[in-house]
């Protein structure tokens, strides 16, 4: 590729002080630490690629992989880094990351509520990230062995390698083996729609001999009938780890397998008579309504296998060294009854029925060079490296109108005579995506870290091979190599403050063509960002924890989706991009503990207020202005009532726009969530999780007017938990 000579250019200074740097003393403050996690003393050397967990405080996180592909702490990234640690996940007792997003982190808001698609900072983000790969699908992703997850706001291509983020990624990470043997099997009952879930993690060394060979299993699964007689959500999961050390080297496996037996789509429709305005659900379209009846051959099914292994190793002592690969394959065939539009009776919806095949596999792989450089009162930790990215897709699409539903009577006969399988008549294609790139990064520390200064630079080279094997054509798209770049200043005038700026850009490949057949315009962005944090400081008789930001971000030619238009006879969705969205405003996230009477209070708040708008002056779709949210949770630590805790949270989104043209809104309810967990003894834990206390219903997900989504109601989930 063209991209060797230029990276030999950059990385020839590099190499040839390495001889050097290899004979340099390790760096202050490398010492060994203990996971907390853990019920041991022994202390286990930590690599420089894996989060040391001794610091964290409650709810936060003292240190991320996500800033800078090494370990470093929060307070010294330049730019937004949040972590929802497993505290967090355990007392809202999630089972999908933007249930705890909207209390953990500022400016992170849910779309679609059937696969991971959410806004950041405006912009709309459908790529989640699994060890810092890029795992996006048509799934909401699974947490069974997720035990935190990081947030970046912002370009992510210097950190994970994708250049297609502009707002901001999430990280999913699984639990890794331990040194010493551990277990626990978690059970949570719904008082609803035969709501079961269990999880069992199985975690420890090989023998107490044979430390050096460590392993996790986990095994879990899922019944939930739901409300809608049309739906259900049931799941299956198998993973596990093992990590094999090697004299200074780590060998780390981890892999899992989901199947997940569901039906969940956008089985609401609207109030036709409501053309602008706040969007108001259908008098019919009730919380039990459905599109179909339950007997049709309908599956909304997907089989996913991820695979991974990785080597970390020591070469020197101030020289580490990591190789990662990451196989990931899907299987999501599904039958779709479906509304899109509703006739002037305001009752009737017209009905589509969906068959549509998908099928991903692809290859990861990363290699990631660490050093660590003293020259006198100046230290540099210098990081280069490449990924290469192949993924390969087929996938078809066949739709067809079928007998409108009048939906005052619900009768389905009709569906009957559909037949099984239809012919693809919209979408039959085979695509292979290719990326290389190569990075070099640079953290210099001066004055005792004081002063730290970041810059990057990263190389991309994308390659797009596609089949379309409805008309026999095929095209090759090899774009140009490019290169991103962030720079960033962290000034740190007491220990526990820091304050940062970054300047970063990204760009993003946009494959296919618009509705008229035209092909769709690559993406630059630019983001601007100033910010302070706090860790950990002493106010008042607590700890303050704090992160607040003003951000300046743009994004060209954004893909929107417009209203449906007649072309060439059928009616599709119009495919528009913008001349370029913006962005501009504030979040800040407070967290604050403070010990009272026989326990402490421990508290989360977080804030976002922006603009964000098209080119023609609109309001973005999905970005709300203003998003905040409060979780409070009190702890008792003494006393008879030792091991009680109980929390309670609140959350406001508000109105955000729902078309291009800003003619329908949504306006989602304010919600709230309480629990109480009492833990007995080191090996019960009980507790209660009731979500949207008020039982609110809206509209939170919009495709066309007979296409829409709506909340969950009032959930009310029971949890034993048992540890030994």
């Amino acid at each position: 590729m063209k991209l060797t000579k230029s990276l030999g250019a950059c990385l020839l200074p590099l190499l040839l002080v390495l001889p050097l740097a290899a004979q340099t003393p390790p760096a202050s403050g490398e010492t060994a630490a203990e996971p907390p996690a853990e019920k041991s003393s022994e202390v286990t050397v930590l690599s420089k690629f894996e989060v040391n967990r001794s610091r964290d405080v409650g709810y936060f996180a003292a240190e991320t992989t996500a800033g800078t592909r090494a370990s470093m702490p929060i307070t010294d990234v330049p730019g937004s880094v949040t972590v929802i640690n497993s505290q967090l996940l355990q007392d809202l007792n999630v089972t999908d990351a933007d249930q705890a997003l909207k209390y953990g982190v500022s400016g992170v808001t849910s779309n679609e509520h059937t696969r991971d698609d959410l806004t950041i900072r405006g912009f709309r983000q459908q790529m989640i990230f699994r060890d810092g790969i890029q795992s996006t699908s048509f799934i909401i992703n699974q947490l069974y062995d997720v035990e935190r997850l990081e947030v970046v706001k912002g370009p992510a291509a210097m950190v994970f390698g994708n250049t297609g983020v502009l707002g901001g990624a999430v990280n999913y990470v699984a639990r890794k083996p331990t040194y010493t043997p551990q277990a626990d099997l978690t059970v949570t009952a719904g008082t609803e729609s035969n709501y079961v879930r269990g999880t069992l993690n199985a975690s420890g060394p090989l023998s107490e001999n044979h430390k050096d060979i460590r392993y996790r299993v986990t095994v879990g699964g899922q019944n939930d009938d739901m409300t809608k007689n049309i739906e259900h959500n049931n799941q299956l999961f198998f993973g596990g780890a093992v990590d094999i050390d090697i004299g200074k080297t780590t060998v780390s496996l981890y892999g899992y397998y989901a199947d997940l037996d569901r039906y969940v789509y956008f089985d609401d429709f609207l109030d036709a008579t409501v053309t602008s305005g706040v969007m108001q659900l259908n008098k019919n379209s009730t919380e039990t309504f459905s599109p179909a009846s339950t007997d049709q051959n309908l599956y909304f099914d997907s089989k996913e296998l991820y695979l991974t292994a990785s080597a970390v190793t020591q070469l020197t002592d101030n020289f580490s060294f990591k190789g990662f690969y990451r196989y990931r394959s899907e299987d999501e065939p599904r039958r779709i009854i479906r509304g899109i539009s509703v006739q002037a009776d305001n009752v009737t919806l017209n009905r589509q029925v969906l068959n549509y095949p998908y099928y991903e596999n692809g290859h990861t792989a990363q290699l990631d060079f660490l050093y660590k450089l003293l020259l006198g009162p100046v230290s540099q930790d210098i990081s280069f490296g490449g990924d290469y990215a192949r993924t390969n897709v087929h996938e078809q699409l066949a739709i067809y109108s079928i007998t409108p539903l009048n939906t005052d009577t619900l009768d389905y006969s009709a569906d009957a005579s559909l037949l099984e399988d239809y012919p693809m008549n919209n979408t039959d294609s085979r695509t292979t995506s290719e990326s290389m790139s190569f990075y070099v990064q640079d953290y210099v520390s001066l004055l005792d870290g004081k002063i730290n200064l970041v810059g990057g630079l990263r190389w991309v080279d994308p390659k797009q091979t596609q089949e379309n094997l409805l008309t026999n054509t095929s095209s090759v798209r090899d774009d140009p190599m490019k290169s991103v770049h962030r720079y960033g200043i962290v000034v740190k005038p007491l220990e526990k403050l820091s304050l940062y700026a970054m300047q970063a850009n990204t760009f993003q490949i946009n494959t296919g063509v618009n509705h008229l057949g035209e092909a769709l315009k690559n993406s630059d962005g630019e983001i601007k960002e100033v910010g302070f944090k706090i860790f950990d400081l002493s106010l008042g008789g607590g700890e303050l924890f704090f992160s607040g930001s003003y951000f300046d971000m743009k994004l060209t030619n954004v893909r929107t989706i417009g209203p449906l238009v007649v072309v060439n006879g059928q009616t599709v969705n119009e495919i528009l991009q913008s001349a370029a969205d913006t962005s501009k405003g504030v979040e800040a996230d407070l967290g604050y503990r403070h010990p009272f009477g026989p326990g402490a209070f421990e508290s989360i708040f977080t804030l976002y207020t922006a603009d964000s708008k098209s080119a023609t002056g609109y309001d973005t779709v999905r970005a709300p202005k203003h998003v905040s949210s409060f979780f409070l949770k009190y702890t008792f630590d003494s006393g008879s009532l030792k091991g009680l805790s109980a929390g309670f949270g609140g959350y406001y989104e508000g109105r955000k726009p729902a078309t291009t043209t800003n003619t329908l809104y949504y306006d989602f309810a304010d919600t709230y969530d309480v629990f109480a967990s009492y833990r007995l003894n080191k090996h019960w834990l009980f507790s209660l999780n009731i979500d949207n206390l008020t039982d609110e219903r809206y509209v939170a997900s919009y495709a066309a007017v007979g296409l829409v989504g709506s909340n969950d109601g009032r959930t009310i989930r029971f949890t034993t938990k048992y540890s030994w």
